[in-house]
């Protein structure tokens, strides 16, 4: 879908906005609506996309979800986003909040020995020549052998 929104000229993808989030209520057998703030976990799905995307279209790529600090702001320039974007460290800690995350993505660039953020953008992106799905898959295996290392195998639970 994003290919296609960018070939349709899009100039911007926003990965990803926050769904309403409703829930089932057992007592009341009644839908709640429901919403809640993001977290630091809920960056990963978003720059995993952005990182797949890096190089592959034309427009421009803005994370949201999952930022709290400026690592995570240093995540999603890292994975390949454009503009990174905060809303719920902002609510939870006021806009003040937003100059930490400024000088926190300065000061790890500049310990980094990066001139500009530019040079760190997208370093951690799957490269624009390689199979993205191919090089997904091989990243889940590492992962799923990484687990077996830490917690033993599934055969050895049994």
């Amino acid at each position: 879908m994003a290919l296609r929104l960018d070939q349709a000229g899009a100039d911007g993808l926003v990965l990803f906005n926050r769904w309403a989030q409703p829930d089932v209520d057992i007592e009341s057998l009644t839908v709640q609506g429901g919403f809640g703030l993001s977290s630091p976990v809920d960056g990963r799905l978003p720059r995993t996309w952005i990182a797949a995307l890096r190089g592959r279209v034309r427009a421009s790529l803005a994370g949201t979800g999952g930022v709290e600090t400026a690592d995570d702001v240093v995540r999603y320039v890292l994975a390949g986003a454009d503009v990174v974007m905060s809303t719920s460290s902002l609510v939870r800690n006021g806009p003040v909040h937003s100059a930490s995350l400024v000088y926190g993505l300065t000061e790890w660039l500049s310990r980094k020995g990066f001139d500009s953020i530019d040079e760190a953008r997208g370093l951690l992106s799957v490269p624009a020549d390689v199979d993205a799905t191919a090089y997904e898959r091989a990243g889940y295996v590492s992962i799923l052998q990484d687990a077996a290392q830490r917690y033993g195998s599934l055969s050895s639970a049994t």
